[in-house]
Formats: structure tokens, sequence, C-alpha cells
């Protein structure tokens, strides 16, 4: 991943960039005078799509962003698609689709699940289906490792659904519906499916219940794609602790949690479709009382670093991790100069940080320094009405 950057406003070729380690090309030290192809690598824009709530009508639906993997500057392409609340997106992995989740559509019971198209040159988004998910309130989708099937999570009712992915990227019907119990604490009462996400291996999937304090695991059959309870098909986490959304270590043996009500980060051990408790730690500063609720949780594509947002305390904050001891240890928190992080995600390359801050309608990017992982304001920022997702292009 791109290292420490120190960027002069007089950049030229010569002058270009210092990086500490390997860059994502495995480049050590730039030379000062770099090959053309190397040079347009590295400067080559980096591209997202930005799922959004179209509430009131402030939002049209999925907009297209680019980012400057140099200076961190941000720039906001406008609506691509015109769709109703895509509040969760996922790029195919080798397709030129992206999926997205209409997680509330005016008139109609059930949420939706749409396949768009994607222009490779203009990256505008044209729309191929959409399918009803089996459920309301649907808030996560994501794709298997074989880009076969789509997975979605219901939040309302407290439900998921899986769907084939077909050769042309449209959606079929769905292949197994499945409703989480309805019984959970006398606090929470119902079941809410938050995230649902395949393991590393692709034999089993991961549905986190924020109702039920509950991290599922389901046997995946990749051929059907169906869902069967797994012999070990849940554990239970802290009552009331909220799971929101779950990230594997790259190491395929470590699973992270953080919790939206008690504003924590569980690290689990993960064995074939089985958890075991490692440790959690607080995501808020010691002393602050204020109102807060978790919301993302992300892991550096080395491993080193895993990183958790607060709405409320509106920051990231930053842990680095132990694979060895299966440990976190806190790095720092930094402020998303913005109202309520719903989401953030970390760029290609690694050396970049992008917050939507949904309240407060603006996505701000933030430069990692690679050797501590903390992120760093770019002072760059660009509006955008009510962001919810941040989903980077495979290319």
């Amino acid at each position: 991943m791109l290292g420490d950057h120190y960027l002069h406003c007089d950049y030229t070729r010569r002058h270009f960039l210092k990086i500490a380690g390997k860059s994502a090309l495995g480049i050590g030290l730039l030379a000062p005078s770099l090959p053309d192809a190397v040079f347009a690598a590295i400067t080559k824009k980096i591209h997202a799509y930005i799922g959004t709530y179209t509430w009131r009508d402030r939002s049209k639906g999925i907009y297209a962003l680019t980012l400057d993997p140099v200076t961190g500057a941000l720039t906001n392409g406008g609506p691509v698609a015109t769709t109703p609340n895509p509040t969760y997106l996922a790029v195919h992995p080798t397709k030129n689709v992206l999926l997205a989740v209409n997680e509330s559509v005016p008139g109609q019971e059930q949420a939706r699940i749409s396949a768009f198209a994607i222009d490779a040159k203009t990256r505008a988004l044209n729309m191929l289906n959409s399918r009803p998910t089996h459920g309301s309130g649907a808030c996560y989708v994501s794709i298997d490792r074989t880009g076969q099937w789509a997975f979605v999570a219901n939040y309302n009712s407290g439900s998921t659904a899986v769907f084939p992915i077909g050769a042309d990227g449209q959606l079929g019907e769905a292949s197994s519906a499945v409703q989480h119990a309805k019984k959970s604490t006398p606090h929470q009462k119902v079941a809410h499916a938050h995230m649902i996400a395949t393991s590393p291996d692709n034999r089993f999937v991961l549905s986190i219940d924020l109702g039920l304090d509950k991290v599922l695991v389901y046997a995946f059959d990749a051929e059907k794609g169906t869902l069967t309870p797994h012999a070990s098909p849940f554990i239970q986490t802290t009552p009331d602790a909220g799971p929101r959304h779950l990230a594997f270590h790259p190491d395929g043996q470590h699973l992270f949690v953080i919790n939206e009500r008690n504003s924590t980060l569980s690290t689990y051990a993960y064995d074939q479709g089985v958890l075991k408790a490692l440790q959690t730690v607080p995501t808020l500063p010691s002393g602050y009382t204020g109102q807060n609720d978790c919301a993302a949780v992300r892991v550096s594509s080395d491993g080193r670093f895993v990183y958790g947002s607060n709405r409320g305390h509106n920051s990231i904050t930053a842990f680095a991790f132990d694979k060895n001891k299966g440990a976190l240890e806190l790095v720092g928190h930094t402020a998303t100069g913005g109202d309520t992080p719903r989401d953030f995600n970390i760029d290609p390359t690694g050396a970049f940080l992008l917050v939507a801050n949904t309240k407060s309608s603006h996505i701000r990017s933030f430069r990692i320094d690679q050797k501590t992982g903390q992120p760093m304001s770019t002072g760059h920022e660009v509006t955008m009405p009510i962001p919810t997702n941040i989903t980077f292009t495979q290319g």
C-alpha cells in the first residue's frame, strides 16, 4: 500500500512523492525520474459510488465520486442513477455491475435489491432489473467470492435473502430467504438483521442481528445458493451490545464486530464457521459521556490496523492489531469534521480513508499514517446529499 506522502505545492514529476514502505505496485521509494507507466498508474484517479437516502428529494439516488490519489482531493461526479434510498452498494468483483438495496420504497411493503450495468467509460449506471428482498428495511448487500450470489439483510423484518446473479448481471428470483427468530431481550424485543457476508473461503455466511445480539452462522451451498444453520449456529454478544457490522482480518482467522449500542469493538477467533470471543474494547475515549452509536468497521489490507466509526462523538477510532495475541490496542480518535459518520472506507491503495458524514451531507478524506495507522485530515471534502455508503470500484 502507499506509504507516508510528503507532497509539495510545486509538485513536479522530479519531486513527486516520498513513500515509506511498499506501494501497491511493489515500489519502495520512487526514483527521481519515474517511468511513464509507473507515474500514470500511481496518479490514476480512484473512483467510488456513494449510496444515499433520498428523503424529501434532497438526493437523486446513487452518486459518483473521484479521489485524487496524491492530494486526497474529492470530486462529486453527480447522480449516476435515480433510484429510491440506495443506502448500501456492492460492486461486482469481475463484471461491470453494481448492486444496491432500496431500503424503503414508497407504496411498497417490501424493500428491493436492484442491479445496474456500469458504463466503463462514463461510470454511469443503467438499470438491469430489480427484485423484492423478501423483507422490509433492506440495509446491506454483499456478493459472494464467486460473484454468482448476492446477499441482503433486511433490518426492519429481521430477515435475510440470497439471489443468483446471472451472466448478464441480472438478479434472479431469491434462492433462499431466512427469517431470524423474533424473540429477543426486553429492551430490543425484535430481530434486526444488519449485515450479511460470506467467510473468506466462501463456505459459510455470517449474518449479524442487532436486535438478537447475535452473529448467526450458516453453511452456504454455492451451487444452490441456500443457507443452512451451522452446527455452531451463532455466538451471543454482550446483552444489548447491538452488533452491527463485521470485517474479517486478511488472515481469515480473526473477525471484528462493531457494536452499535454499547460503543465497543469485539475481536473473535474464527475457524470453519466457529467463533470464539477474544476481546472487547471501547471505541470512545475515556470520560466521554455523550450519546453515541457505532456504525462501520474496516480493516487495513495488511491487517495491521482496525477502524470503527462513532456517530455522536463523530470520530473514527483507530486500533493496532496484534494477530499473534489476537489483541487490539488503541491508536487514537480522529474527528470526522461532520455529523454522523454512518460509513467510511479505505481506498484500494490503502493511503486514504473517506468518511460519509450523513447528517451534515458531506464526505471528507483523511490520509492514513502508514506507521501509526492514524487518519489525518487532508482538508478536502465534498458536499453530498445524505451519504450512507462509500463503495470503491475495482478499476
